[in-house]
C-alpha cells in the first residue's frame, strides 16, 4: 500500500512539474481562459487539479491539419514562378502586413506603430 501511494505522490508531483514547465514556456497569445499568471497560480494552488485543469481548458490545441497552409497567389499572376524578384518581394511585404494587421487585430494591440516599421 505505500508503494502505491509514493507512486501516486511521484507522479503527481511530476504530472504539475510538467504543468508549470508548459504554463510557463507557452506563448501568452496561445493560452485560454485565464492569463498566464492565473494559470501559474491554478496550478501551484490546485496542484493535481490545478494541472488537469490547464490541459483540458488552459493548454493551446493542435491544429488538426499537419499539411502546410495555403498560400493565396498574387492577383493578375498565373505562379509566383513567373514573378520577378521585385513583384515576389512587394507580393511578400504585403501579405506580412496583413499578418501583421490580423496579429495586432486578435490581441486588441495599441494603436501605436511597431518600431522599425
Amino acid at each position: 500500500m505505500l508503494r502505491i501511494v509514493i507512486i501516486a505522490a511521484i507522479l503527481a508531483v511530476a504530472m504539475v512539474l510538467v504543468a508549470l514547465i508548459d504554463v510557463a514556456l507557452t506563448d501568452r497569445s496561445r493560452i485560454a481562459v485565464l492569463p498566464k499568471w492565473g494559470w501559474l497560480a491554478v496550478v501551484v494552488l490546485l496542484p493535481v487539479i490545478g494541472a488537469v485543469l490547464w490541459w483540458y481548458a488552459g493548454h493551446p490545441r493542435a491544429t488538426t491539419s499537419s499539411a502546410a497552409p495555403t498560400i493565396e497567389e498574387p492577383a493578375g499572376a498565373t505562379g509566383i514562378e513567373q514573378m520577378t524578384p521585385e513583384q515576389r518581394i512587394a507580393w511578400l511585404e504585403h501579405e506580412l502586413a496583413e499578418l501583421d494587421e490580423e496579429e495586432h487585430d486578435d490581441r486588441g494591440g495599441s494603436s501605436e506603430p511597431k518600431a522599425g516599421a
